[in-house]
């Protein structure tokens, strides 16, 4: 009987002049191929079948041992065995109540739209100056008297590089929102 895997191997301290037999001894005892290399240590994670009964220690020893032979001495080796036939799983089945008291609780009449997951997203990573945002929130709040008409004050042309930073803000946050959480507001085209 085969039991499906994703092993997961990371191999630390191999010889710099063994690194590529060192794979080639991994990938003969698993079907380990898509390998990163950083910093002395090497990792890899592939699927595949436990036979015979060999259980994962087995199947460690072995993977270290043919390891540690291509390497001519000792380096760290680790495997992470994940079982894939029996993955642990919840189910959750929600009724009418559920429903009513979920659709209820949003505030929202059954038939709403409902706001896209998509913009409901997580942390973003931004280096921002104090001092500098504190200026393009005070021009803002200048743009946005003059729009609403309460001020005929228009931004001085040393105002610029502050439109610009909030523009490179705005792109910052376009770009993390599309790679990081799959939000499309990327420009098409440059204006």
């Amino acid at each position: 009987m085969s039991r499906y895997y994703t092993m997961a191997v990371t191999i630390t301290g191999a010889a710099p002049d063994c690194v590529d037999a060192v794979k080639q001894a991994a990938e003969a005892e698993w079907t380990f191929d898509d390998w990163l290399l950083n910093d002395s240590v090497l990792t890899s994670p592939a699927d595949g079948s436990l036979c015979g009964g060999e259980t994962e220690e087995e199947f460690a020893e072995r993977l270290a041992k043919a390891i540690w032979f291509a390497n001519d001495g000792y380096c760290r080796v680790e495997v992470r065995a994940t079982y894939l036939d029996q993955m642990p799983f919840e189910t959750h089945c929600l009724d009418e109540n559920d429903y009513r008291r979920l659709v209820a609780s949003s505030g929202k009449e059954a038939g709403d739209a409902v706001e896209p997951q998509s913009t409901r997203c997580g942390p973003y990573d931004l280096a921002i100056d104090g001092p500098t945002f504190r200026s393009q929130r005070e021009l803002l709040l200048k743009l946005q008297r003059l729009a609403d008409g309460r001020t005929s004050e228009v931004p001085d042309p040393h105002d610029r590089e502050l439109l610009e930073g909030l523009i490179e803000l705005t792109d910052a946050l376009a770009d993390q929102a599309h790679d990081k959480h799959g939000v499309d507001c990327l420009l098409d085209t440059e204006p």
